[in-house]
């Protein structure tokens, strides 16, 4: 029991120390998840020549002419994500710091000083309440993760045909490892405090304290409130990022650069196609199918030059409809 309370507080400690940076108000979660995504993203000959993708002499080309630029689209998405996550009232944080300095104060039996500490978390709680009573799940903490293999469709593929094999064969173990490759996505893991339990527990703790006087109770009744703390992920795939980016590019052309366009619509093609592979889309069948007949039906127009303005829009807004329901599909993790 002990050592459980002890890892309790370890975690606690370090998530305190997330969240007092995320309550700033310039938050270097995201400078950091930008260095995690410091690996270029357009990197298709990394493992040799594809006929799927362009080739290394035509991407330094759409390079030179700032028709692909590296990891815009991971930037943007990161900055999305943090603009979409509301920060913590300063009640909260505060209040949230105060109980974690308590529970590391309790270990040290240090019953007097965790008792300042649970009351100075109380009286913050109940002030953040009365400004909102409507305060339920509150982020308190964010983290992204950016996992970037260059990889061609045709890797993918091979991949996954190994993968049955070695499974079928038995050997599960080497079947993850190879899937790895797969793994091509940004990750938004948010942290939230939820206040009809968390200062339930922060109460209950300082009252122990008063009346008991024991460290180890209210130490306990800490631990339960960390575990009614709630965390969610959103796994937003690369390879979408890099079709958006490319038909993006594309829509910025001149007209008379047709086969530059169509490049880059292929490059979105076959970039969905990855993400269909890789398994992004499985639960996004109808708008993939979408997004790839209208990349077909937009070559065709680039092709004849009859493009116009519009039809990249009408494409842009499907990725944008595919975008909303990645961001919606929210997976609790704990």
């Amino acid at each position: 029991m002990k050592k459980h309370i002890f890892l309790s507080v370890t975690a606690a400690l370090f998530m305190a120390g997330s969240t007092a940076l995320y309550a700033g108000t310039e938050n270097p979660k995201e400078l950091k998840a930008i260095e995690h995504a410091d690996v270029p993203i357009h990197s298709f000959w990394a493992f040799g020549p594809s006929k799927d993708h362009l080739n290394k002499k035509q991407l330094e080309y759409f390079h030179s002419m700032g028709l692909i630029k590296k990891h815009d689209t991971i930037k943007k998405e990161i900055k999305h994500v943090v603009s979409k996550t509301a920060k913590a009232p300063e009640e909260v944080s505060q209040g949230l710091t105060a109980t974690i300095k308590a529970m590391a104060l309790l270990e040290k039996k240090d019953v007097k000083a965790a008792e300042a500490q649970l009351q100075k978390a109380t009286t913050l709680f109940d002030k953040a309440m009365k400004k909102d009573p409507s305060l339920k799940l509150v982020p308190i903490d964010l983290d992204i993760n950016v996992i970037d293999h260059a990889i061609t469709l045709s890797d993918a593929k091979n991949i996954k045909k190994d993968a049955l094999k070695l499974l079928k064969e038995d050997h599960p173990q080497e079947t993850i490892t190879l899937l790895t490759a797969l793994k091509n996505q940004i990750t938004a893991t948010t942290t939230y405090l939820p206040m009809e339990l968390y200062p339930m527990a922060t109460q209950k703790a300082l009252e122990e304290l008063k009346t008991k006087k024991k460290a180890d109770i209210a130490l306990a009744t800490l631990v339960e409130g960390i575990h009614t703390i709630v965390t969610t992920q959103i796994v937003i795939p690369v390879s979408v990022l890099v079709a958006q980016d490319a038909v993006d590019a594309a829509s910025k052309l001149p007209k008379a650069k047709k086969n530059e366009a169509k490049k880059l619509l292929e490059l979105a093609q076959k970039q969905l196609e990855l993400a269909q592979y890789e398994g992004y889309l499985s639960n996004y069948s109808k708008e993939y199918k979408t997004l790839s007949s209208e990349i077909e039906k937009l070559k065709e127009k680039v092709g004849a030059g009859n493009i116009v303005e519009k039809d990249y829009d009408k494409l842009k807004s499907y990725f944008r409809t595919l975008s909303d329901k990645l961001h919606q599909g929210r997976k609790k993790t704990n």
